[in-house]
């Protein structure tokens, strides 16, 4: 009899591990050529560049928030499968449609799946952000992202015209997204839309304001402060190419200057959101609940 009721728990302690084991096996099997897919758009599509990152940036997000809040495993019931079941059979209809972008969706649903089967709630809603955070890394469908940069587009054109307008000395013309200067048009292209360097300040203004002790509006207050900024920068962005235009030629705007500019933005941008940052820090945070009494 001690002799079974050993080799029971030593089974009951094997099973879990060797379900795990499977389960990963399934996820490498089902998902390498959709995270295969993601890298090479990540290397194809500079709008998408700062996707090598976010995986790693996740882990952080994960372990920083499993080392603060020390949430409880405990069993799951089979109804908390649900969600990872769900997950694979969005894989199986974005494969079968040939949809990058679900394939994408699904991996953060089933990951975030896994994480309240195998750990519980407590440790899925610990999860929950670092698990999502994951969303920046997967490029949006052309149909959708094209049709959000022809919006920020136009009004970046028409906000940047109303300035030079009426504090600028520059003549031009503006139809739409074109600037027609005396040296010649400028066209505000999609790469000075401004959605790039938007994606890239809201998922920093998600990784500041999550790792932060703030108080939940104060976070959502960092993370909504990532849209104007983002849109202001690349505005200064837009007058500095018309200035530089009009004062040494078309030209300038289309050599080294255009990616400089682009790194402006990000610095100002970045700059503008370390403000917020410290402008909330200045009244007060939240201690660790360590240090809470």
């Amino acid at each position: 009899m001690i002799v079974i009721r050993r080799m029971e728990k030593v089974k009951n302690t094997l099973l879990p591990g060797f379900l795990l084991l499977v389960i990963i096996a399934l996820l490498v099997f089902i998902y390498y050529n959709t995270f295969a897919m993601l890298v090479i758009d990540w290397g194809i599509n500079p709008d998408y560049s700062h996707g090598y990152l976010i995986p790693f940036i996740s882990i952080y997000m994960m372990w920083h928030a499993l080392m603060e809040r020390h949430p409880t495993v405990y069993l799951s019931s089979m109804w908390e499968l649900l969600p990872f079941l769900a997950g694979v059979a969005l894989q199986v209809v974005a494969l079968v449609g040939a949809e990058h972008f679900l394939q994408g969706v699904s991996l953060v649903v089933v990951l975030w799946g896994l994480s309240l089967f195998l750990g519980g709630k407590e440790v899925a809603r610990c999860l929950a952000v670092p698990v999502g955070y994951l969303i920046f890394m997967i490029p949006l469908p052309s149909i959708i992202w094209n049709k959000i940069s022809l919006l920020l587009k136009l009004q970046a054109s028409n906000i940047t015209s109303f300035l030079l307008s009426t504090y600028g000395s520059i003549p031009f013309m503006q139809e739409g997204n074109i600037f027609h200067l005396t040296s010649g048009a400028l066209e505000v292209a999609d790469a000075c839309s401004g959605l790039r360097s938007l994606i890239s300040m809201l998922a920093l203004g998600v990784l500041i304001a999550f790792i932060s002790r703030y108080t939940l509006w104060k976070k959502w207050v960092l993370v909504i402060a990532a849209f104007p900024i983002a849109i202001i920068a690349n505005i200064i962005r837009l007058v500095l190419l018309v200035f530089l235009a009009d004062r040494y030629g078309i030209s300038i705007a289309e050599s080294f200057m255009h990616t400089l500019s682009g790194i402006l933005v990000f610095v100002i941008g970045l700059i503008m959101l370390f403000g917020v940052h410290v402008l909330l820090a200045s009244k007060g945070q939240v201690p660790m609940k360590s240090e809470q009494l």
